[in-house]
This record gives structure tokens, C-alpha cells and sequence, in this order.
């Protein structure tokens, strides 16, 4: 069985929605799965959400804290995604 993987995707303004920031986090995290023998099990994403203040914390990246388990894999793009 494949270690299980989660996805988390973060972008700071809703502007950025219109960008490219999306298809770039989940293409780096579907690959990075695909050479590494994981299973990625969900994608959650925070959409113009800044993390300065720790608003992501109430988002879909606290829901996803309360999901994983010891040995799961958490993916995020860069740190900044969770925090600033």
C-alpha cells in the first residue's frame, strides 16, 4: 500500500485566481507523488487567503490538520504557503 499524501494550495489574493498558481501547486504536487510511489488523496486549497495573520488557520489547511496522520505526507509548494 502507498503512503498517503495531501495536497495544499495557497494563494494570497483573489486576484492570483486568475493566474497560474493553481495548475503550477497541484501539477509540482501530483509529480512529486508520481516519482516518490505515493497516493495523493486530496487536494484542499486556500483561494486568496493570506497567510500573514494566520487566516489560513481557519481555512481548509486547519480542516486538513485535523485529516492527516503520523506518517502521512503533507505537500505544500514552498513554506510560505503555510505561513508568512
Amino acid at each position: 500500500m502507498k503512503k498517503r499524501a495531501f495536497s495544499y494550495l495557497r494563494w494570497s489574493t483573489s486576484e492570483q485566481s486568475f493566474g497560474d498558481s493553481e495548475r503550477r501547486q497541484l501539477q509540482l504536487a501530483e509529480s512529486y507523488c508520481a516519482r516518490n510511489g505515493l497516493q495523493l488523496v486530496e487536494t484542499v486549497k486556500d483561494a486568496g487567503v493570506s497567510g500573514f495573520h494566520g487566516k489560513n488557520r481557519n481555512g481548509e489547511l486547519g480542516r486538513l490538520v485535523n485529516t492527516i496522520n503520523n506518517g502521512d505526507v503533507l505537500l505544500i509548494e514552498d513554506c510560505d504557503r503555510l505561513s508568512r
